[in-house]
């Protein structure tokens, strides 16, 4: 099988142990599945990468080769366009896979009517007919979201990677419905299910010194700095949090481009001494934020999977979020966490958040009970992988889509 990516998440290209992620390492992993099935098979990833980047073919692994191409979000598709036309009429390809419904998702298209190639569209998060999504850009996400369904229409297949999401597609187009099916992403529990080193939380107890809260009881956040984040909820809720219980702390692992505002509003609701903020992070070094948090907080307004919930319960910790789509199969409300009545209530958060604060035992309990919850249910790597190949598989055959 030949298959032909197209996205643009350039963490794929990053290596050493600063990475922010193990995109390169799953792709590795889904090149090997792939060649596992298919001893001939490969993958071929259309990148999108800043505009100062080489356009160099990259060879990342065995069967798994990037074509960057250094653009920006505007001129994408164009510059994406010239490259795979030249491509397909050289190479044959069996499926292509798009990262999102947008401006990926229309090259696609564009390919499937033009070199018969399937297609399969990939829905990272909730889109489609979300209010909350569309509020974040009026103008520019009305367009996206009649692309986006326009796109979905004419899609082979569909991956979604929550039940939470695939329920809502299908109930609200039902014209999708047979062409969708959930898997949710791969999650690097190797990382997660080593035992905590004792240095790794003597580098958090010596952190947290340095800026003077000494063994402070804190709130984590994980997670970038942007609108859907949904951030400022957070800082005013601790904002109450911090009056009732002056020893508390927030830390935020994350940035982007909301990182010097959010920091005003700290300052404005007088918490600055008492906010981390760490940047981003490795996963590696995340470990033992996780496991020395009381609680993490999730304030989303829209998430695709939250993968930060299964890491927070991975390390034992656990999750106060929002009631975004995929939130009440990860967190049982009551028993490994709570899910919020809605988006924007800083009261709520606060009290909840100080409950756990002050319950060290309940909040170890439930951080146990979200480990055992989410290890039932993230799918084995192996079993993982071959589901990932079986999608491609139907996708590419045209056979109906069979949902484990």
């Amino acid at each position: 099988m030949q298959l032909l990516m197209i996205g643009f998440d350039q963490t794929m290209l990053a290596e050493g142990e600063s990475k922010p992620s193990d995109t390169r390492e799953r792709h590795i992993k889904y090149a090997k599945a792939l060649r596992t099935h298919y001893p001939n098979g490969n993958i071929v990833v259309i990148l999108r990468v800043p505009p100062s980047w080489s356009s160099q073919h990259i060879r990342i692994g065995e069967g798994l080769t990037v074509i960057p191409v250094p653009s920006r979000r505007s001129t994408f598709m164009v510059r994406a366009l010239i490259i795979l036309r030249e491509l397909l009429r050289r190479q044959s390809f069996d499926l292509v896979t798009t990262q999102n419904p947008f401006d990926d998702g229309f090259i696609g298209v564009w390919l499937k009517r033009k070199f018969g190639v399937r297609l399969n569209v990939q829905m990272r998060s909730s889109f489609l007919d979300l209010p909350y999504w569309i509020r974040e850009r009026p103008f520019v996400y009305r367009v996206f979201n009649m692309l986006g369904k326009w796109v979905a229409r004419r899609a082979d297949t569909i991956r979604v990677v929550s039940n939470g999401e695939k329920q809502r597609l299908e109930q609200g187009f039902k014209e999708l419905t047979g062409k969708i099916t959930c898997l949710h992403p791969l999650v690097n529990t190797q990382v997660f299910n080593n035992p905590i080193q004792e240095e790794e939380l003597e580098q958090v107890t010596k952190m947290l010194l340095d800026r003077g809260l000494n063994s402070a009881p804190f709130l984590l956040f994980v997670g970038r700095c942007v609108i859907e984040k949904n951030l400022p909820v957070l800082l005013n809720a601790f904002a109450m949090v911090n009056r009732d219980m002056p020893e508390s702390a927030l830390v935020i692992a994350g940035d982007g481009p909301l990182r010097a505002e959010l920091g005003r509003l700290a300052e404005r609701v007088r918490i600055e001494d008492r906010v981390v903020w760490l940047g981003n992070l490795p996963l590696q070094s995340l470990r033992a934020w996780y496991a020395s948090a009381r609680v993490t907080v999730l304030p989303s307004l829209h998430e695709g999977f939250g993968k930060v919930i299964v890491e927070s319960f991975l390390m034992g910790t656990p999750v106060i979020a929002t009631p975004f789509v995929s939130a009440r199969e990860l967190i049982g409300d009551g028993q490994s966490g709570f899910v919020a009545p809605g988006f924007d209530n800083d009261k709520w958060f606060a009290d909840t958040a100080l409950a756990l604060l002050r319950d060290a035992d309940s909040a170890r309990e439930m951080g146990q009970r979200g480990r055992e919850h989410v290890l039932k249910y993230l799918l084995p790597e192996d079993t993982y992988l071959k589901r990932l190949v079986e999608i491609w598989r139907q996708t590419a055959t045209g056979e109906r889509l069979v949902n484990v």
